[in-house]
């Protein structure tokens, strides 16, 4: 017991400053803005990782949205990991006869390895990635009742039973949990129930010629079945590499991750250079020697795993076969967009952290003295990089500074610190990595001028400081350059739509979305809803509304909020007033701090004359995005439906101010004036509305009434935005 009470004590004190840290990048999509967990039933088993959920609705329930309660479960799972781990290897190490007496002893520190190392932080600290830790407490928990079962000769029907029900909900909780039945046959294969423990792999195979268990084989079928929930859940995916703009093919991934995958192993002896984002390139070719190193080094890992097998090391060759069928799912042909996660390697270091035991205990045998101090200050090392490790999560802006400092060319990098420092109201910095980001991209680009991604990456450098004219400049090279990229053809459409060739955009998207299509299988939902959203903008500035709502509609169907704000902004502009509120709810229910949504309900609102709801709506856009001149408009706009001209007048001031040539809110001051009898100031204001617009006929009646000291006209609330 106190073994197991200093275990939850040692992750408690390297995870205890891990409480708050804020919901972080995809927390928003999967938890602040998921509406699935608002609710215990249906809600979560509506999604593909309906237990993932289910836990995240439970957090939902109890606490709301505080960040406490989420991190408190994960470092719950975390601990159970590590205390399942710890029987596991416990079991394992005793039905094999390896280390007769010492088996919990090493059973011990294999489990405070796993619990304090500082790889294990992106997958505990970051809270979606609570997916992979619930994945592995099933994982091992699934594994930990087949070792019980094996102990349990009357009772082994009801601890199998439990197993196959563990490795269900592993299955309901992520696609990693795919080799746990394999994982179970083979250690089946390792350990033989007490009265047969310590059988060498000649004796196994001759034991199960004349006497084949009746017993196991109808464990490992149910726990295949298993597989069939797993297939079904994937299948409610929209694609099949739902959320994933992957890019490259499987054997391309496989090569890359021949390196990468020795990287991982890098971090686990020496944990330093952590990062959340990795800027690792694609491996090319097969007889390169980022690729044939690993894959040499690969080789002799497999042959070791023959090898131990086959000299009767079975507790060696099950850890080892667990670490490498862990990692397998995302780290072998199956192509997924980002090629290094580090927590990717949580349930793997479970494996590699009891080799790393049973060789010190091997060791100490030789050097008890020198092992035990190695032991103490090795792991006292992981813990306080643990603690340092779960304090730069703690800011956002401190987290992708250190990532930019790792990988100053990754163009994601940069967008995720300069919206950080957006967030955090400090414009100055954020302008100063906007520029860093183009100078960062001018110089890749002179390196590799022919390289679509570097021209992309660049443009969009470019349109991020308003230099539309010479992104559109690179875009039209890199389609030049990459005619098949649905990627960049998606981001040459974006940019005629901002520069106003919509009918250009519309042929490019739709492009796009044809080379999408053929490439389903490396074109995941991320690109598939910027296109189509992108498309029913284009469609709805050429006049084609139908066609916009059927693709925007598409979009908006997994809840993405720019697609169900433009969903709902055309559906306005085309007076379907009450589907068009509805849709826009939805989306501010979903992220109840985005200020385009609240700008185009405050805009409805404000057609469906809810004055007040509207004005309480366009206020707080504009504290969020004070620099956005529609925003303002819109309050002036409401404010004088609503009979308060003066305030108007101070809306519209500033809308002025951030677009000065804009005809509609001249008009609109002028109307203002109006109101308070400001004859001379009203007549300036219409006039250079006219100015602005020459062909405006409400402006040139505004005028006239003016002139005449007669109240003006008020137009239509301005398009949405």
């Amino acid at each position: 017991m106190m073994r197991l009470l200093l275990l939850v004590a040692a992750a408690c004190v390297v995870y205890a400053n891990s409480f708050g840290v804020p919901f972080l990048f995809d927390d928003r999509g999967a938890i602040v803005s998921n509406l699935r967990i608002r609710e215990l039933w249906p809600g979560p088993f509506t999604s593909a990782r309906p237990i993932l959920e289910l836990t995240l609705a439970a957090n939902y329930a109890l606490g709301g949205l505080h960040v406490v309660g989420y991190h408190a479960v994960n470092l719950a799972l975390h601990i159970g990991c590590g205390l399942l781990l710890y029987d596991v290897a416990r079991r394992t190490l005793r039905l094999t006869a390896t280390m007769p007496g010492r088996e919990a002893r090493v059973a011990w520190w294999a489990a405070l390895v796993f619990l304090v190392h500082p790889l294990q932080t992106e997958a505990v600290t970051y809270i979606i990635n609570r997916s992979e830790v619930l994945m592995a407490f099933w994982y091992l928990a699934t594994l930990d009742l087949v070792l019980v079962g094996e102990s349990h000769a009357q009772r082994r029907l009801a601890w199998w039973t439990l197993a196959v029900v563990t490795c269900a909900l592993g299955m309901a909780t992520k696609p990693a949990m795919v080799s746990a039945p394999i994982a179970a046959w083979w250690l089946s294969r390792c350990v033989r129930a007490p009265e047969e423990a310590g059988v060498s792999f000649a004796e196994d195979r001759a034991y199960r010629r004349v006497e084949p268990s009746p017993v196991r084989w109808p464990l490992h079928v149910a726990l295949a079945a298993t597989w069939l929930l797993l297939i079904a859940l994937v299948s409610q995916r929209e694609t099949p590499g739902a959320g994933l703009d992957v890019g490259i093919g499987p054997l391309e991934f496989l090569r890359t991750q021949l390196g990468v995958t020795w990287h991982y192993l890098r971090l686990l002896v020496w944990p330093v250079n952590q990062t959340i984002e990795y800027d690792w390139p694609v491996a090319i070719g097969w007889t390169v020697p980022a690729v044939v190193v690993p894959a040499i080094g690969w080789a002799v890992i497999l042959a070791l795993l023959v090898w131990l097998r086959r000299t009767g090391r079975n507790a060696a060759a099950f850890w080892l076969a667990l670490a490498l069928l862990a990692l397998a799912p995302s780290s072998s042909v199956v192509p997924i967009a980002d090629l290094v996660f580090e927590h990717r390697m949580y349930l793997p270091l479970a494996g590699f952290a009891v080799l790393a035991a049973l060789a010190g205990a091997g060791l100490a045998r030789r050097v008890p003295r020198l092992v035990a101090v190695s032991a103490l200050v090795a792991v006292t090392a992981l813990g306080v990089a643990t603690v340092a490790r779960n304090r730069l999560w703690h800011d956002p802006v401190t987290l992708w500074e250190d990532a930019l400092a790792k990988a100053p060319t990754k163009p994601r990098i940069f967008r995720n610190l300069i919206s950080a420092y957006e967030v955090r109201g400090d414009r100055v910095n954020a302008a100063r990595i906007a520029a860093n980001e183009t100078a960062v991209f001018e110089r890749l680009h002179r390196a590799h001028p022919r390289d679509p991604e570097v021209l992309t990456a660049l443009a969009d450098a470019y349109a991020r400081r308003g230099r539309l004219d010479d992104a559109l400049a690179l875009l039209v090279e890199a389609v030049q350059l990459g005619p098949d990229d649905a990627l960049v053809r998606t981001a040459y459409g974006s940019m005629l739509l901002e520069v106003g060739r919509p009918s250009d955009a519309v042929a490019q998207l739709e492009m796009a979305q044809v080379l999408a299509r053929a490439h389903q299988d490396w074109v995941g939902r991320d690109l598939t809803r910027s296109i189509l959203t992108n498309l029913g903008w284009a469609y709805a500035s050429v006049g084609r509304e139908t066609d916009a709502i059927g693709v925007l509609r598409q979009a908006a169907d997994g809840g993405d909020i720019e697609a169900l704000n433009n969903l709902g902004s055309i559906l306005g502009r085309v007076a379907q007033w009450d589907e068009a509120r509805r849709v826009l709810e939805y989306a501010h229910e979903r992220d109840p701090d985005d200020p385009n949504v609240e700008s185009n309900l405050g805009w409805v609102y404000a057609n469906l004359g809810r004055l007040e709801e509207a004005s309480e709506l366009l206020e707080d856009a504009i504290v969020k995005q004070p620099s956005e001149p529609s925003g303002h408009g819109n309050l002036g706009w409401v404010r004088l439906r609503a009979g308060d001209p003066g305030a108007a007048l101070t809306a519209l001031a500033v809308a002025q101010s951030l677009d000065p040539d804009n005809a509609w809110i001249a008009n609109m001051q002028g109307i203002a004036h109006a109101r308070l009898a400001e004859w001379p100031a009203a007549i300036a204001a219409f006039k250079r509305a006219i100015t602005l617009t020459p062909d405006s006929d409400l402006a040139r009646e505004n005028l006239s009434r003016a002139e005449r000291h007669e109240l003006a006209i008020l137009p239509e609330p301005p398009p949405s935005q």
